[in-house]
């Protein structure tokens, strides 16, 4: 009622281009990855698209192992991930009680993010 988008109280969020945000990540000393590709509802040749826009001002990883993602969607994402030489992440997208039914480590269901990817981090 008072804080809907054509209500009299709103404010807009801001908006940060996704370059902008990749360079304070770099600054800061920090490894930018791209969270739950799939969940943008862009196509897979725009999802692409943007990952390699992405890569070229510094993006170092995609989210591959997500709660919402299919296997399809997983092998997809390995697939651009080793094509433009990225980190692979993975997470259950757990954010506290305001997502019940997201729980912490395994997302919705059997959740598998490989061990391994911690080290890939690390190093």
């Amino acid at each position: 009622k008072y804080l809907g988008e054509k209500c009299k109280y709103y404010v807009p969020k801001p908006f940060f281009d996704p370059k902008d945000c990749l360079r304070l990540i770099l600054d800061a000393g920090g490894i930018p990855v791209l969270a739950h590709p799939f969940l943008y509802k862009f196509s897979n040749e725009d999802t692409k698209h943007l990952i390699h826009d992405l890569k070229e001002e510094g993006l170092a990883g995609i989210e591959v192992y997500h709660s919402s993602h299919h296997i399809g969607q997983i092998t997809k994402l390995r697939q651009w991930q080793k094509e433009y030489d990225l980190l692979a992440t993975g997470g259950s997208d757990f954010h506290g009680t305001n997502k019940p039914d997201i729980e912490i480590g395994t997302g919705r269901g059997p959740l598998f993010v490989p061990d391994h990817l911690i080290d890939d981090l690390m190093n």
